[in-house]
């Protein structure tokens, strides 16, 4: 128990299953379900996609690093996604036993994420 209770603590950044649901528009809806990296900030975790190769002060204390919930991406056209999801916050997760799932988050409250993506360069 004290690798979920302890000082140091045992952390998942990704575990997620992807669902492609070919509904409401032509391009359908993606549905991420589990724990995932954030799409807030300009890097990423995977160091040399970023324009420098390195990460900054700000990526690892100032944006959020990953979410615990539901996201989906709705295609409206070949321009065009919606991102929304329900999760628990930032970087927080479900709880820590099983009389407590919404003790992950100190405010207990579920947290909304969301956006619009352009994809103005096709890469043809």
């Amino acid at each position: 128990m004290k690798s979920i209770t302890g000082k140091n603590q045992f952390d998942i950044v990704e575990a997620h299953a992807l669902f492609h649901l070919p509904w409401f528009t032509s391009g359908g809806v993606d549905v991420k379900a589990g724990q995932y990296v954030t799409l807030e900030g300009a890097e990423v975790i995977y160091a040399p996609d970023n324009l420098l190769y390195t990460h900054s002060y700000i990526f690892n204390f100032g944006i959020p690093f990953k979410h615990t919930g539901v996201m989906t991406t709705t295609h409206l056209n070949s321009v065009v996604d919606f991102y929304a999801g329900i999760d628990t916050g930032v970087n927080t997760t479900f709880g820590n036993s099983f009389n407590c799932l919404d003790c992950g988050d100190n405010n207990k409250a579920g947290a909304f994420h969301g956006g619009i993506g352009l994809n103005l360069w096709t890469g043809s």
